[in-house]
């Protein structure tokens, strides 16, 4: 009777004992779960972020990709435009050249000859400043006559011809004589003219000599 009493005491602490730790062996699963639904809430919520982060990434992708098209445009016409402008500079460069040999001909030439250059101050004088003289209209010629050539300019002049409308009133020189090179003239000369009152509507001065 003993026995049998102690044998159930301990059959009893075994189905408590059992009983205790499969309770336990259930909370664990539920903790379990719960553990792998916080994680797999948390992969869904990182998958959703990575999910705007890769549409954000093909965006940028995008606009980057046009860009660099647009770059490779502004390239190939910034090439066309480089090669326009090496076009031009050859052609300005070969329009040197051919200044730089014509201004070497020119200052050739005027070594070579006299080369007579006028600064003077015209003016047509039509009233006579004392009032007592019989007045007589004219043309005052003041200023110089350079020769800027290597040669002396022998018989140096001024033609001067006087004009109403088409019609020649006047036709005359003033003599220079000799000018050597690099040096000057005075001029100073009052050229008489006769238009029976009409106003002088032009004239030139050209000069002239013998080399």
């Amino acid at each position: 009777m003993t026995f049998v009493l102690v044998a159930s005491l301990v059959a009893n602490a075994y189905l408590f004992k059992e009983r205790d730790s499969f309770a336990l062996d259930i909370d664990l699963q539920k903790q379990a779960n719960t553990d792998l639904q916080k994680q797999v809430a948390f992969l869904r919520n990182q998958t959703v972020v990575l999910g705007t982060e890769i549409s954000s990434l093909q965006s940028e992708k995008s606009s980057l990709v046009d860009q660099n098209a647009n770059l490779q445009n502004q390239v190939e016409n910034l090439i066309g435009k480089t090669d326009i402008l090496q076009n031009e500079n050859s052609n300005l460069s070969a329009k040197i050249v051919s200044l730089q040999s014509t201004i070497s001909d020119l200052q050739m030439n005027l070594l070579n000859r006299p080369n007579l250059v006028t600064r003077l101050g015209v003016t047509d004088v039509r009233n006579n400043s004392d009032g007592r003289t019989k007045f007589v209209p004219r043309l005052f010629v003041q200023g110089a006559v350079f020769n800027t050539g290597g040669v002396t300019a022998r018989n140096a002049k001024l033609h001067i011809t006087l004009f109403v409308g088409n019609q020649t009133v006047e036709d005359t020189y003033i003599e220079l004589g000799i000018v050597e090179p690099l040096s000057a003239v005075s001029v100073e000369k009052n050229i008489p003219y006769d238009t029976n009152g009409a106003r002088l509507t032009n004239w030139t001065i050209i000069p002239e000599f013998s080399s």
